[in-house]
Order: C-alpha cells, then structure tokens, then sequence
C-alpha cells in the first residue's frame, strides 16, 4: 500500500471519531505525536497500525451502515401512512 494511502486512512478513521487526535491515538493503542506524525506524513503508518485503522473504519462502516438503514426504513413506513 503507497504511504499516502495509508495516511488517506488514517485520515478518515480521525474524521471518523469527530477529528478527537486523543481518542483515536487511544483506539489505536500509539501516541498523539505518533499519530501526528502519520498524519503529516513525517512517519509511514506501520501495518499493525494500520491493521487497527482498518479494523476501525469496518467497525464504524458497519454501525453507520445500520444506523442508515433503520433510518430508510422509518421514511419508507411513513412515506406508506
């Protein structure tokens, strides 16, 4: 995978958790300046870590991807009243 591929999702699992640099760090189990520096592209993201961007990112695809549903599901039975 090219670094800015890698930086492209590390960037998206922080848009993810409403741009919380602490909170993400945290998830991902590294340090905030660690994650700036991915973030800026000063290091490359290591795969462990970018195992646990993924992991994230599936995790709130899919709890985004339910929450849409419900969402579709209640306009459609109130488009039916």
């Amino acid at each position: 995978m090219l670094p800015h591929s890698k930086r492209n999702a590390i960037t998206y699992a922080l848009y993810t958790v409403d741009h919380d640099e602490t909170k993400l760090a945290a998830l991902l189990g590294i340090s905030v300046e660690e994650l700036i520096d991915y973030l800026y592209g000063k290091k490359d993201v290591p795969t462990p870590v970018l195992h646990k961007v993924v992991d994230l990112l599936l995790a709130k695809t899919k709890i985004d991807n339910a929450t849409h549903r419900e969402v579709m599901r209640k306009i459609k039975e109130a488009r039916g009243k």
